[in-house]
């Protein structure tokens, strides 16, 4: 597997979102490339720093109030 073909599937990397056998060709390539090993880590840290983030963000009730309202019209 070359570096383009590794970085071509990055994000199904990140995802584990494979078989078995692909995930198997993609980790034995990261465990021989320094650069794509560095892009991977890099890139999940990345993916759990948003995912971290985006999980910590509350709304005003005010905010909520709204929503709830815009969902209740749109149900009439």
């Amino acid at each position: 597997m070359t570096c383009e073909e590794w970085i071509s599937r990055l994000y199904e990397i990140l995802d584990h979102d494979m078989d078995e056998t692909l995930w198997k060709e993609l980790e034995h390539h990261m465990r021989n490339c320094q650069p794509c090993l560095d892009r991977f880590e890099f890139e999940k840290a990345i993916q759990q720093r948003l995912s971290k983030s985006c999980a910590q963000e509350t709304c005003t009730e005010s905010v909520r109030i709204r929503i709830r309202a815009i969902f209740e019209e749109t149900q009439d």
